[in-house]
């Protein structure tokens, strides 16, 4: 077992080299690891001619090991958002290979917030609603979700290329009617990654707790107005058709 670490300079010039229809494989085909956390890979060429492989990575790299054609690499305590371990191969004709590991660096967020609605929330109305999502990455993988009660009513996903941590706000439109009563609204954020790696989501510090009613000192000549109220917040609004429906 000989280690060349110096060959590595020569290999990252030619990347893009395939010699003689060659390929680098690696097992998982992708990796996800939290932000700082450990992981591992294997890479093997298709083609037997090798004269040696090895992987380049500042979190685990092994340098050229000879007489081999497959390879595992453990990466350690991976805080680089930007890291690209890399698998190469020499064969016996004198050509190389290179090739990126498909990495994903991930980190939930350090806080989901939705603040209480601006406005009163009126029974058969729309209403907008913000959840704020904080020091989260990656971006591509971040997916926000609306749910009221057992129904998820709004989810929006995003695109982007950053790997580093990023804040995003959604504003969403829930429509909210009388059966509503007692239903809790929340947002929730969660990262889109294969079921054994997923984390659980992650919900907002605040929810609509399940309302009280109590009689509105406004009474019109047309209708009667009672006002659903939690922990002095005004949510609802049921018009004189709906009083039924509250009690």
């Amino acid at each position: 077992q000989v280690t060349k670490p110096s060959f590595l300079l020569f290999l990252i010039a030619s990347a893009d080299t395939r010699a003689h229809g060659c390929e680098i494989k690696f097992t998982p085909p992708m990796v996800y690891v939290v932000f700082g956390g450990s992981t591992s890979a294997n890479c093997r060429t298709t083609c037997n001619n090798t004269d040696g492989i090895g992987w380049e990575s500042s979190f685990g790299g092994t340098g050229l090991i000879e007489g081999r054609s497959t390879l595992d690499v453990n990466l350690v305590k991976v805080n680089d958002w930007s890291t690209e371990p890399k698998c190469y191969t020499v064969y016996s004709d004198g050509t190389q290979d290179i090739l990126a590991l498909p990495i994903t660096i991930y980190k939930m967020p350090k806080k989901v917030f939705m603040p209480k609605p601006p406005t009163l929330m009126a029974d058969s109305e729309y209403h907008l609603l913000q959840c704020s999502v904080f020091d989260v990455a990656p971006v591509n993988r971040l997916v926000i979700s609306w749910h009221k009660g057992d129904e998820m009513v709004y989810e929006q996903k995003f695109e982007g290329t950053d790997r580093r941590p990023v804040n995003k706000s959604v504003e969403a439109t829930v429509d909210v009617v009388a059966e509503d009563n007692g239903k809790k609204v929340w947002c929730e954020a969660k990262l889109d990654l294969p079921a054994e790696q997923s984390p659980q989501p992650m919900r907002s510090e605040f929810e609509l707790p399940p309302p009280t009613f109590f009689k509105s000192d406004q009474i019109g000549v047309k209708r009667l107005c009672y006002v659903c109220a939690a922990k002095n917040f005004r949510l609802c609004r049921y018009h004189f058709k709906d009083i039924k429906k509250c009690f």
